[in-house]
């Protein structure tokens, strides 16, 4: 339908994405992919067609090298889905995102989803009061000090997106 190409890509074609944790793999194997198209729609394998009769151009926005969507649930922003224009910046970025797993603690980190938002505030900087962290918590009841701490990164990601070049780079849907 429509005369879109599909591929499904398995991760150990890519001998140098060597991630241990299979949800920075695929980000670094995306990357590889790109190479070879203008564009990629990453879906993940629980991600389904609603409308079949809408088309994939309707949701590029070529003033962005990426595009995100936002959770209808919890507002984070997905890594099972996104839109990428081949570029230098996408590919980086996408590497990079990759090569962060080895930053990540030992403890809970919601993985690639989670750790999107931790890249933002980790590599520009952006720190958080513990103010922000109690409002979040009092607002959606939210009480383990894990959870707390990465939808807190998480407001603080998107507060600093809105003021840095990524945000000119990447879009986030959904909201």
């Amino acid at each position: 339908m429509h005369n879109y190409s599909f591929r499904i890509v398995k991760g150990n074609e890519y001998r140098h994405c060597r991630h241990r944790d299979t949800m920075f793999r695929r980000h670094c194997v995306v990357a590889e992919v790109l190479k070879t198209t203008d564009w990629v729609l990453f879906i993940d394998a629980d991600i389904g067609i609603v409308n079949p009769t809408r088309l994939i151009e309707e949701f590029i926005d070529t003033r962005y090298d990426l595009t995100f969507y936002d959770r209808f649930c919890s507002w984070e922003v997905a890594m099972g889905s996104y839109i990428v224009k081949n570029t230098h910046f996408s590919r980086n970025f996408l590497l990079n995102f990759a090569n962060f797993e080895t930053h990540l603690p030992d403890s809970f980190h919601g993985s690639d989803n989670g750790a999107i938002h931790v890249r933002h505030t980790y590599w520009k900087h952006c720190y958080l009061n513990r103010e922000e962290k109690r409002t979040f918590a009092t607002q959606f009841g939210i009480n383990p000090p894990a959870l707390m701490t990465y939808s807190s990164m998480k407001l603080a990601s998107d507060q600093y997106l809105d003021h840095n070049e990524t945000s000119r780079k990447c879009a986030s849907y959904g909201r």
